[in-house]
């Protein structure tokens, strides 16, 4: 009688596990500390694009979430490694294609454009867009860059070109973009070049929102994409569909275009929407 029980307990614990439902599959996602894309503060996961990864992790039912912070360098190794690990908002190069499958776009943003103080603006007629070659050529306006920074293959030759030049000055210390932008305030120099969202930011750290402009770059004004990043294993490819069908669903929401768009200068809103509508939501590789 004691052995039948024992039996019974056994079998019924066989079919409790098969009845059991499975644990959901985990997806860590990995963020950098760079605001206001992504940061943490007070112990929550802010910005743009954890905004964004939100929405996606709403439509993927399938998977439990979790969010850890991790420089580029960390990020690149634990996609090597193949860890169930993925990072939004990475650029798509060679390098990380050899390790990664990387999804459909899943943001559109504009590349770097000149910050300059309201007053040079005025001067220049407040234009919406600017020759960065022409504002190099005049050696009574100064620039301030971050020492080493890279801006892209285009402006970045342009730079290089006039690296000699006395109107061009480099930050090798310290917060390079909170020194820069305090002193564009100042006007003790007179335009620098960065993303316009974060450009904006660190003005409105500073107070001094009202008191710089942002103009798109004439030599460089092609809005660019990121992809989500994953390892190059079977996980990484059904998890890199799974993302990819979520986009394909909410790209299309005003929820997801304005998550980056609301923080736009109102002047840039306009050639964000059709790039978005013509160009972004038509983008599948």
């Amino acid at each position: 009688m004691r052995l039948l029980w024992v039996f019974f307990i056994s079998l019924w614990g066989v079919v409790a596990l098969f009845q059991a439902p499975l644990p959901a599959d985990e997806i860590t996602w990995l963020v950098t500390e760079w605001p206001p894309f992504q940061y943490r503060e007070g112990g929550e996961y802010k910005g743009y694009a954890i905004e964004l990864q939100r929405l996606v992790e709403a439509r993927m039912p399938e998977y439990t979430h979790r969010t850890i912070t991790a420089n580029f360098a960390r990020i690149a190794e634990r996609i090597k490694n193949g860890n169930n690990a993925c990072a939004f908002g990475m650029y798509k190069n060679p390098e990380r294609e050899q390790y990664g499958y990387f999804t459909i776009p899943d943001l559109l943003f504009f590349p770097n454009v000149v910050f300059m103080s309201k007053e040079l603006h005025g001067e220049l007629g407040e234009p919406v867009s600017i020759s960065l070659r022409g504002l190099l050529k005049d050696d009574q306006k100064k620039l301030l860059l971050p020492a080493k920074r890279k801006f892209g293959p285009v402006i970045d030759k342009i730079i290089r070109e006039t690296r000699a030049a006395n109107n061009v000055e480099y930050v090798f210390t310290g917060d390079f973009s909170k020194n820069i932008f305090r002193r564009l305030t100042f006007e003790r120099i007179d335009y620098t070049i960065e993303y316009p969202i974060e450009g904006k930011f660190i003005a409105a750290q500073l107070g001094a929102e009202d008191k710089v402009v942002s103009v798109m770059i004439e030599e460089g004004r092609t809005l660019l994409y990121s992809h989500t990043l994953c390892p190059k294993t079977p996980w990484g490819l059904k998890t890199v569909n799974a993302i990819n069908r979520a986009l394909l669903k909410i790209r299309p929401t005003e929820a997801y275009r304005k998550a980056y768009e609301q923080r736009l200068e109102e002047h840039l809103i306009p050639v964000y929407r059709k790039a978005y509508d013509d160009i972004f939501l038509n983008e599948t590789e």
